[in-house]
């Protein structure tokens, strides 16, 4: 447990002699984000921001898969993620996703950039 604390102590909260997740963190994750010209690594220091990232790639996943849904999608037009002071808005364009697709640029094996949270 002690190695789980040193990785993760910020997340964690000790209460009625268990620990619990917080509902939210500040620990750095880098993650895959999908832009217009393809994939990147940013760092988000926020859960909520990673949880985004995550509920975005569902949402293209199953846009990719027939019969083509875009209400998933809906949720991300005008959103955008704010990593080293940048903002990073969420490709929301179907054109755009779709040549990314074709272009063999989109894939689903791992959110994490360098695969682990």
């Amino acid at each position: 447990m002690s190695e789980v604390r040193r990785l993760a102590g910020r997340a964690l909260v000790y209460e009625d002699r268990h620990w619990w997740a917080r509902l939210d963190d500040d620990l750095p994750r880098r993650m895959r984000f999908l832009t217009e010209r393809g994939y990147i690594a940013i760092t988000t220091h926020d859960s909520r921001d990673a949880s985004l990232i995550g509920e975005y790639n569902n949402a293209i996943r199953d846009y990719l898969q027939p019969p083509h849904p875009v209400e998933g999608l809906i949720k991300f037009e005008h959103a955008y993620i704010v990593s080293g002071g940048r903002r990073y808005e969420f490709v929301t364009d179907t054109r755009t996703i779709n040549r990314l697709a074709r272009a063999g640029v989109i894939y689903f094996m791992d959110l994490y950039a360098d695969g682990r949270p």
